[in-house]
Order: C-alpha cells, then sequence, then structure tokens
C-alpha cells in the first residue's frame, strides 16, 4: 500500500472524504493488542495460497521484478466466497506493511490505494522496523475512523467523520484526553482542553448560526487567558509528536 501518502493524510481525509454523518465510533481507546488479537480476517481464509502476486519499487509503481526500497503484494488465500486475502511486506527485510486485508474485486487485486481497491474494514500500517503507527477504518475505500500510537505503543490520537462532520482526540502519555476538537458543517466548532489527569480545564466554542466565539472554564465562567495558554502549553508536545509520528519510519 501507499503508506508515505496515506499516513501523513489520514487525518485531513477524515475532514475531506464523502459527505455524510458523523458514524459512531467503534471504539475511543482501541490498543494494538485488542487489534493484533483480532483474526477475524486470516480466519475468513478457506483456501490458503501464500504466493507472491505482485512487487511495487518505493514510489508504489508496479514492477515486474523485486524493487529495492519497495514492497511485495502477497495472497495469503481466498474466503469461501472466493475473495482475495491479500497482504503487502517490505522487500528489504519482509516485515510486514499492513495487516491482512480483503479485496471485493479481483480486478482489483493489485492496486495500490486503499480508495482504489475500494477496502472495507480495518488495516494497519506498519514501519519498517514493525512498529504498528496507525490502524484506520475504512468504508468504500475511504477512512472514516483512525487510531494513531506513539513509540511506546500507546493511543496518541483517535480521528472520525465525514467532510460534514468530525471529531479528533488528543491522548497523553497516561492515556488521559488531553484535547477533543469536534466540527459540525451546521453549527461550528468545539474545542476542550484537558489537564493531564482528564479533568476539563476550558472550552472554546464557535457557533456557525451567530459567528460569535465563547471560551468558557469547567464551571461555565469566562476562561482567563492565562488558563488558555496552560491548555496549550500541555497539548502541544503530544500535537508535536504527532506530527513528528507522521514522518517518521521508525
Amino acid at each position: 500500500m501507499n503508506i508515505k501518502t496515506l499516513l501523513p493524510a489520514l487525518s485531513a481525509a477524515l475532514l475531506l472524504s464523502a459527505c455524510g454523518s458523523v458514524p459512531k465510533p467503534q471504539s475511543n481507546l482501541l490498543t494494538i493488542a485488542e487489534f493484533e488479537s483480532d483474526n477475524s480476517i486470516v480466519g475468513q481464509i478457506s483456501k490458503p495460497e501464500r504466493r507472491i502476486i505482485a512487487y511495487y519499487d518505493g514510489e508504489f509503481r508496479k514492477k515486474a521484478k523485486p524493487a529495492k526500497g519497495g514492497y511485495y503484494r502477497m495472497l495469503l488465500g481466498r474466503t469461501a466466497e472466493g475473495r482475495a486475502v491479500i497482504q503487502d511486506f517490505y522487500q528489504d527485510n519482509g516485515a510486514r506493511q499492513i495487516s491482512p486485508v480483503i479485496v471485493p474485486d479481483d480486478q482489483k487485486l493489485k492496486l495500490s490505494t486503499p480508495l482504489e481497491i475500494g477496502l472495507n474494514g480495518k488495516m494497519a500500517f506498519y514501519s519498517r522496523k514493525g512498529r504498528l503507527q496507525s490502524i484506520g477504518l475504512y468504508e468504500n475505500g475511504r477512512v472514516v475512523e483512525e487510531w494513531t500510537y506513539d513509540l511506546k505503543d500507546r493511543l496518541i490520537s483517535h480521528n472520525y467523520g465525514t467532510q460534514s462532520s468530525s471529531s479528533h482526540a488528543v491522548y497523553g502519555e497516561n492515556g488521559k484526553l488531553l484535547h477533543h476538537f469536534k466540527y459540525q458543517q451546521n453549527t461550528g466548532i468545539e474545542s476542550k482542553f484537558y489537564r493531564p489527569d482528564g479533568s476539563l480545564m476550558y472550552t472554546f466554542r464557535h457557533d456557525k448560526a451567530t459567528d460569535k466565539t465563547t471560551v468558557v472554564d469547567a464551571h461555565g465562567n469566562p476562561a482567563s487567558q492565562e488558563l488558555q495558554d496552560e491548555g496549550k502549553r500541555l497539548v502541544e508536545p503530544r500535537m508535536d509528536e504527532l506530527d513528528k509520528l507522521a514522518e517518521s519510519d521508525e
């Protein structure tokens, strides 16, 4: 799969994907252990094959033979209905690049991106060193929910939504919610900042109908500038870390 293109774009895609209401999130705190223990895709294989069906270079272009810095696609087998189960691996070290997924149409078996394939269900991305970087939930090839993890395998962000309505949450190293941003195309935005213990600091709201902005503390009183600065200071390290993770191959 085209990882370098997809990883930095996953969060943005939640705001730019097909219109519609926000789907109910699958799980606010999906752990790597929970995902890795889910054998539902491989468990559907009734006809194992395990053979390489395509090679790609570092620019995600299909090649006739192995390409240094690229990856290869393996057909793991087929379901009872005949649908192909595939998985991509890094060419240089054989490490998995994505988790196993089902391709709904054999004509799309060698296409590169989830959108081209029309992917449905969850798919994880792994670094060349084997770390699970993120998990995306797809509907017809478009990501509608995403979980991103830090270098210590802790959830750092959880996003879900569509062009008209979306949610983005950032978590601290202790797993507590630090920031929650909600966007509603018809009503406006809401941004909540939390202390490391998970308690609410203040809420920023912008009402689209009135074009008015309010910033109130946990008691509904106007939030001081000092409180607002503190909330931003607390979440900024994790936001910076999230940006670095998007560019990292660790």
